[in-house]
């Protein structure tokens, strides 16, 4: 593959990875929308085969634009300084907003999780050190990414992400450390 046809083949590649995450932002951004933009998500399973391409093609036209040794003719485009210095200029031109792209697409599981905080009344809590289990078993439940025990009032206050987590997930951890917990009204 010459530098151009894998530089293609990265942006396509890119535009792939990204299509389930930035496509409806895009989409959204510009007035278009409507059920059909969820359909974009379909491509989600396939992103991180999309992202391990673009990584390749990207690589490969480095290597071809960096490492490689062209042996040219005299007067041919590849032995044309302004020519290569163009090419690298279009390189990096397009291999910078693909990785930031990438990086969307990678941190957008985390960045865009759906977060949601809930107070729990905790039972059984008798001494000092009651906290310190429940905020262990609450903390390893797969979601969560912050929890408040408060002694005193019998409460915890867990953050997570309520697309790997449930309140239930929540109060079976508290119940299986010999706290069982309940939502606390109001919420």
């Amino acid at each position: 593959m010459i530098p151009k046809q894998t530089l293609i083949a990265g942006v396509l590649a890119g535009i792939g990875a990204s299509l389930c995450c930035v496509g409806p932002l895009l989409l959204l951004s510009q007035g278009l929308g409507g059920a059909w933009v969820a359909n974009l998500t379909a491509f989600e399973p396939v992103r991180p085969l999309f992202m391990g391409l673009t990584l390749l093609f990207i690589g490969l036209s480095f290597h071809k634009l960096y490492l490689t040794k062209l042996a040219c003719e005299p007067g041919t485009p590849c032995a044309n300084d302004e020519a290569i210095r163009w090419q690298r200029f279009i390189f990096w031109g397009v291999t910078l907003p693909l990785l930031v792209l990438l990086a969307f697409a990678a941190l957008s599981d985390t960045a865009l999780a759906a977060s949601r905080t809930v107070t729990l009344t905790v039972q059984n809590m008798t001494c000092a050190v009651c906290p310190i289990t429940v905020k262990k078993a609450l903390s390893q439940v797969l979601g969560v990414t912050r929890v408040s025990v408060d002694y005193a009032h019998k409460t915890a206050t867990v953050q997570f992400d309520d697309t790997a987590a449930t309140v239930d997930q929540l109060t079976e951890a508290t119940q299986a450390a010999g706290y069982p917990s309940t939502l606390k009204e109001n919420q």
